[in-house]
């Protein structure tokens, strides 16, 4: 085993040592020794020269942060984070099918799809409430009675609104001519009168 304090002066001056000597130190070959050096990981005091001492203790805080997770042997990002990182990623995908099995998840698509199914529907029950209201309130002659019809029209529509189920338009929600109005070729129903 070597004795450090040979590498100092009788009055404890440094005397720096070749990457030979700091190598064989670290029990290192002199390839890797210099491979940490260029990296950063190992100080160096001079043109080829080392602190042991120095040396020695920047080598034991890089086995540490490598032991530690915190970077790879090499000095590069941290292949223990990454592993890390994608393990993470594929539980949270394990979970997402599973709660898709399980039907607590729905893609997007199909909300959007039963929305538009829900909305259009509703529209197109309250654009033609007033057609067929109107001759029927006309046979009605007082205003309680009539505001009475109205409200039961509106309830009745929101009941419809209140009892929908997706599984009745499921089969027409993925067809061309489920009659879903293309968002691109959408019209108002009304236009201004004169253009």
């Amino acid at each position: 085993m070597m004795q450090y304090h040979m590498f100092r002066t009788d009055k404890g001056a440094l005397i720096p040592v070749a990457a030979e000597t700091a190598a064989a130190h670290l029990d290192l070959s002199v390839t890797r020794f210099n491979d940490l050096v260029r990296q950063g990981v190992l100080p160096r005091e001079g043109r080829a020269q080392y602190d042991l001492d120095a040396v020695r203790v920047a080598y034991i805080r890089h086995i540490r942060d490598v032991a530690g997770g915190k970077k790879s042997a090499g000095g590069a990002p941290e292949l223990t984070a990454e592993r890390a990182r994608l393990a993470r990623a594929q539980a949270d995908k394990a979970e997402m099918e599973v709660a898709a099995l399980e039907g607590r998840l729905v893609p997007a698509e199909s909300v959007e799809k039963t929305w538009l199914v829900l909305a259009t529907s509703f529209r197109s029950r309250m654009v033609a409430m007033p057609g067929k209201l109107a001759h029927q309130l006309a046979a009605i002659q007082s205003p309680a009675e009539a505001e009475d019809f109205i409200r039961k029209s509106i309830y009745e529509a929101l009941d419809e609104l209140s009892n929908f189920h997706p599984q009745q338009y499921s089969a027409s929600l993925d067809s061309p001519e489920s009659g879903i109005p293309d968002e691109t070729a959408a019209a108002p129903e009304s236009e201004p009168v004169g253009g």
